[in-house]
């Protein structure tokens, strides 16, 4: 059996992330504030605030078609859920929802993204 041990994996040219395309890790992932700025994040560039409760955050690789596998969660909170709708292949919605009131809220969103990247 082969064994690889190694402190860092670059690309080529040494200093930039190795570009992961056909494997099974997480192609992306984001927390996002109430105001859809990225707190951190991998593989997503931005966000946009489209009103109370709902984000929209685009991804910096395009995935092969919009049928990636993705869970949202809002960071805290009794009674909120998050649910991913409207998947692009170049970016996903996330809307939270309160149970309690009966309405989307403002709550810092989580997601992550798996599948091929394009």
């Amino acid at each position: 059996m082969s064994e690889i041990r190694t402190d860092t994996i670059s690309a080529a040219n040494g200093t930039d992330p190795v570009t992961l395309t056909k494997q099974s890790a997480a192609k992306a992932w984001v927390k996002g504030s109430s105001a859809a700025a990225l707190l951190d994040s991998f593989g997503v560039s931005s966000g946009v605030d489209n009103g109370v409760g709902n984000y929209t955050f685009s991804f910096t690789s395009s995935f092969v078609n919009s049928d990636y596998a993705c869970s949202a969660t809002p960071q805290s909170g009794n009674d909120r859920c998050a649910t991913v709708q409207g998947n692009t292949t170049s970016s996903s919605t996330i809307e939270i929802f309160d149970a309690s009131a009966g309405t989307n809220a403002d709550h810092n969103p989580h997601g992550v993204y798996f599948g091929d990247l394009a």
